[in-house]
């Protein structure tokens, strides 16, 4: 068995799982309908209201449950890879590795927060091996040349996947299920004429029935369908309104390639 069987194998259960949550959205948008229709005239700016139109329920509490799942095998993932890095250093006896209960991946948003708590938890690792981690950290994310397609430059801070994997691992196993609403994936709108703000407002959170959506001129003619997506509604504030199969697929890309960095030192 490979050192790294295990952990790929959570990594496409994991997989699987995001791809589960592709299809229950599918079917979801086949039995609800989200759209937009012209409302009432705003008396003061002469323009016309549009508001959210759902017919259906809303996403079931499943997604919850799938969310969790996901979570947990992708975050899993990267402590058993810290494990197997720590049993390669051969300055540790196997029964130091085993017994070292500190022993994660580190992520942390604050750098002094790492140096405080992140650092014990890779002591039994070798130099080369922290300094690589510590790399991929939110609040550095200096990972250019590390992983094949994610560049974590352009993800740093509270917007970084291992944040967001790490807020959401910890919301679910310790304070609430994700609950999982929609909010709008994107709308179209024509317009005749000069018109540099044909459509004003637009909202980019979780929809709900009657809100309003924006407001457009008389002229302007607002496509009443939506293109929605699944997002989360609850839970942590660093993935609200982010949407799910999106963000998830962003996540295990970035988790995969961190493994197969590490997979040469096997």
């Amino acid at each position: 068995m490979h050192p790294l069987d295990g952990l790929r194998l959570k990594i496409a259960r994991a997989k699987t799982e995001i791809d589960q949550l592709g299809l229950m959205q599918d079917a979801f948008f086949e039995n609800t309908d989200y759209s937009i229709f012209r409302a009432e005239q705003n008396p003061i700016s002469g323009k016309y209201i549009y508001r959210i139109k759902i017919v259906g329920p809303p996403p079931s509490l499943d997604w919850g449950i799938h969310i969790g799942e996901v979570a947990h095998n992708l975050r899993s993932a990267l402590n058993h890879l810290v494990y197997q890095l720590a049993l390669i250093n051969r300055s540790n006896k196997p029964e130091t590795v085993a017994a070292d209960k500190r022993l994660q991946f580190p992520i942390f948003l604050v750098q002094s927060e790492f140096n405080a708590k992140g650092k014990n938890m890779i002591k039994l690792l070798r130099s080369e091996h922290k300094a690589i981690i510590e790399r991929l950290q939110p609040y550095d994310s200096n990972s250019m040349s590390l992983l094949k397609t994610v560049d974590l430059t352009e993800w740093r801070g509270s917007r970084n996947p291992l944040f967001w994997l790490e807020e959401i691992n910890n919301a679910d196993k310790h304070r609430i299920i994700q609950v999982a609403g929609v909010k709008p994936g994107a709308f179209m709108v024509t317009y005749w004429g000069d018109r540099p703000e044909p459509f004003i407002g637009g909202t980019f959170g979780i929809l709900e029935d009657g809100a309003i959506f924006g407001e457009a001129d008389p002229e302007v003619h607002v496509n009443t369908k939506l293109h929605p997506l699944i997002a989360f509604a609850n839970g942590c504030d660093a993935t609200a309104n982010w949407a799910v199969v999106l963000m998830f697929n962003l996540i295990f890309k970035t988790v995969s390639e961190i493994i197969e960095y590490f997979a040469s030192e096997f």
